[in-house]
């Protein structure tokens, strides 16, 4: 006498006996219920509790379904994912399998639709298989110092100083009496705010000095560090863009102020010369490393993500050959017209 398999027999060898009774539970053959509606996959269950069978498959195999293999990953899988019993799970995609060899044998493989969703997952798990492959290495210490460069104004940012200034530019830069006038109207300049440690009071007094037909600005800085880089903790340069630098002369002006109220002597840069006043002195920030790899991990992982799919794509153009039908091209540009991005919007 042949003894019943136990419910984890269940699992290698198929169903087990007791799988009749969850197979009447709403919860089994979800795809179908979504479809049919629940009465109607009660009734489909209790045919296909006539029809199953025990038997013994493969190592990992579930259980089959015509052509259609479940394994046991799969329902493991899914009895996380819902948090229900393996049986339960199981027993889902036996029914998903049962209804995709009818669809498969309607021709249904090669719907347009089908195709594009099958594409879309197949791009969605290798996504996600790259994902857990840059989540298992641990953060190198070059990947580290690389991206706490980049992201510098939060991690390791140096004291800045913010300043404004008058700046008097010569016509043309390769004419010496160009430089000659500039440097007269800014000693103007310098004469009519000496003294003065307000921002707003000093650009005022700056505006109102005669120019002398020379081209004059007078505006607000955004902090600038002792190398010259842009320490703007509000306007910052876009993610992988270059920090924008000050120029090296006005830089080394700014830092020989000894006291925020100090005012510059003239100053020349390759942009012109320059009265400066000091206005407020940014504090510097610095995080220790592992506070950077904590907050950085996310940040280097789905960049280390990134470059392997963009190396993947490049190597699987190069070897799998592309064709655009050019009526598409056409009706691509006919379909844009009217988008709010086809005239410039959000640009």
């Amino acid at each position: 006498m042949t003894n019943a398999p136990s419910e984890v027999d269940g699992l290698k060898c198929g169903f087990v006996s007791k799988a009749a009774n969850s197979l009447k539970r709403p919860v089994a053959g979800w795809m179908v219920c979504l479809v049919l509606g629940a009465a109607a996959c009660l009734s489909s269950q209790d045919e296909m509790v006539r029809h199953q069978r025990v038997a013994a498959l493969g190592d990992g195999i579930a259980a089959e379904v015509g052509d259609q293999v479940v394994t046991r990953s799969q329902v493991l899988a899914l009895s996380q994912a819902a948090r229900i019993t393996m049986e339960e799970a199981r027993e889902r995609l036996v029914h998903d399998a049962v209804v995709t060899v009818e669809a498969t044998s309607m021709g249904y493989m090669n719907h347009v639709d089908v195709v594009g969703q099958r594409r879309a997952v197949m791009v969605r798990a290798l996504i996600e298989r790259l994902r857990t492959d840059a989540y298992a290495a641990p953060i190198s210490d070059d990947e580290l110092a690389r991206h706490t460069a980049l992201r510098w104004l939060d991690m390791d940012r140096p004291e800045a100083r913010i300043t404004v200034h008058a700046v008097v530019i010569p016509a043309d830069k390769e004419d010496a009496s160009e430089w000659t006038k500039a440097s007269h109207v800014a000693g103007k300049i310098a004469d009519a705010v000496r003294g003065e440690a307000d921002a707003g009071r000093f650009k005022d007094l700056a505006k109102a000095v005669d120019g002398e037909g020379m081209q004059v600005i007078v505006q607000d800085l955004a902090p600038v560090t002792d190398d010259g880089r842009v320490a703007d903790l509000v306007n910052r340069p876009p993610w992988g863009h270059p920090t924008p630098t000050f120029d090296e002369s006005f830089v080394r002006g700014v830092f020989a102020l000894a006291a925020v109220g100090d005012q510059s002597p003239l100053v020349r840069s390759a942009f012109g010369v320059h009265v400066v006043l000091l206005v407020a002195i940014q504090d510097a920030l610095w995080r220790d490393t592992e506070t950077r790899r904590s907050m950085l991990a996310d940040e280097i992982r789905a960049h280390r993500m990134r470059e392997v799919l963009d190396g993947l794509l490049m190597t699987l153009r190069s070897k799998t050959p592309t064709k655009v039908d050019r009526s598409v091209e056409e009706m691509l540009k006919l379909l844009s017209v009217g988008r709010p991005e086809a005239a410039g919007w959000g640009q």
